[in-house]
């Protein structure tokens, strides 16, 4: 009885044996490339709030304002330790849940490290009234050995997305093996359904970095690098979309316009560090002025800021002029250069409008324009109002000012 039928028989069972056992560590791997996606993306996540704390704390004492009357620096401490109490849980669930082996010690130092962080942040809040200058000069080196943190995260942030990379090309490798030892009994078919999977596993893993990676940028695109405000483009953009909302409900629409007054000589005076410092104290402050996500605030442009807020009438666009002016008063930024009151002070100018479909947004700039020329030509540190004067007058107004040396 010839051996040859059985022999085939045998060979066909191993090699049958051999493409399932590679069909399953095919859809190990990639479920093991789609685990390590999710974990880089809640190591994104993690990455980014360290990243929202991160040397936070010496600008809440110094450029804040912690000894102005009325600001409650304890109120911002407490935030500041919510958020690290946040990061810290974040950073114990992935390691507990979706750290490598390998992974759980870095995870550990990382924690001790945001909870000594806390700890910091806990006894300033205590030191502040006993001995601001000390509270300060305690917490300066943890701010900067802070820094080290953030790199530590983002190197674990590159370590994870590189096993998630290593994982779907081990998916695919297996898959593309497998295929060809089914063929040799017939059944390629199957393998090339996993090897499809694998690719679409792969596929949906580079989308979804590239996904994220696109909306971080489009967010940084957007954002003014100083003051953290929505920059000039974010500005136009958000106008020009309030504009045709505003046009569709035939709603008002509210600009506010404001610069820092004398900031030229502030910045010839104080330093351009000094200057800013400036400007972020100033952003710091506009932000808890406006009526909360229907308004934006941006940096226009130098010294000069914005306020767009959809729907609101001119009596809601001037109290949150005054509110601003106020609130940057009240931080008592020494500015001695700039004559009475010897402050850093705003110039702020208001308009509203019923948008039009035929009407343009420049003409609501060029009106909020005029009213913060009106403020400084009455002599600063107030708000102005837009005239009914033709848009062309916002070219004359600067003029005006310009000459009669009133600019900035």
């Amino acid at each position: 009885m010839s051996v040859a039928p059985f022999v085939a028989l045998l060979t066909t069972i191993v090699v049958s044996l051999l493409g399932i056992h590679g069909l399953a560590d095919g859809a190990d791997a990639l479920q093991s490339a789609l685990r390590s996606a999710n974990s880089a993306h809640e190591l994104e996540a993690i990455a980014a709030g360290v990243q929202g704390i991160n040397g936070e704390l010496y600008h809440i004492l110094t450029l804040r304002g912690a000894q102005t009357k009325g600001y409650h620096a304890s109120a911002e401490l407490h935030k500041l330790l919510a958020e690290s109490n946040r990061v810290e849980a974040l950073l114990r669930t992935w390691r507990d849940t979706q750290a490598m082996p390998a992974q759980r010690a870095q995870a550990d130092a990382l924690i001790v490290a945001v909870e000594r962080y806390k700890g910091a942040v806990d006894f300033v809040a205590q030191m502040l009234d006993v001995d601001f200058g000390a509270a300060v000069s305690f917490i300066r080196p943890f701010d900067q050995n802070f820094r080290g943190l953030m790199q530590a995260v983002t190197a674990l942030v590159r370590e994870v997305q590189a096993r998630q990379r290593a994982d779907a090309d081990a998916a695919l490798l297996i898959a593309a093996t497998t295929m060809r030892v089914f063929e040799a009994v017939g059944v390629g078919a199957v393998l090339l359904a996993l090897l499809a999977a694998a690719n679409m596993g792969w596929a949906s893993v580079r989308s979804h970095r590239l996904t994220r990676q696109n909306s971080v940028l489009t967010r940084l695109a957007q954002l003014d690098a100083l003051t953290g405000l929505g920059n000039r483009r974010c500005f136009d953009e958000t106008l020009a979309a309030a504009w045709a909302a505003c046009t569709s409900r035939q709603a008002p629409l509210t600009l506010v316009m404001f610069d820092i007054d004398h900031f030229k000589k502030f910045n010839d005076s104080q330093g351009h560090a000094a200057g800013d410092a400036c400007l972020r104290l100033v952003a710091a402050a506009v932000v808890p002025c406006t009526r909360g996500e229907g308004d934006m605030a941006a940096r226009y442009g130098g010294e000069e800021f914005a306020i767009i807020m959809p729907g609101a009438m001119l009596s809601a666009g001037r109290a949150a002029a005054e509110r601003v002016r106020h609130a940057v008063a009240a931080c008592a930024v020494p500015h001695p250069a700039a004559g009475p009151p010897g402050i850093v002070t705003v110039s702020l100018g208001v308009a509203t409008m019923i948008p039009t479909a035929t009407g343009s947004p420049a003409a609501l700039i060029e009106a909020a324009d005029r009213g913060l020329y009106a403020a400084k030509r009455s002599g600063r540190n107030r708000v102005g109002e837009a005239t009914t004067a033709a848009p062309d007058a916002a070219v004359a107004d600067r003029r005006q000012v310009s000459a009669t040396g009133l600019e900035s």
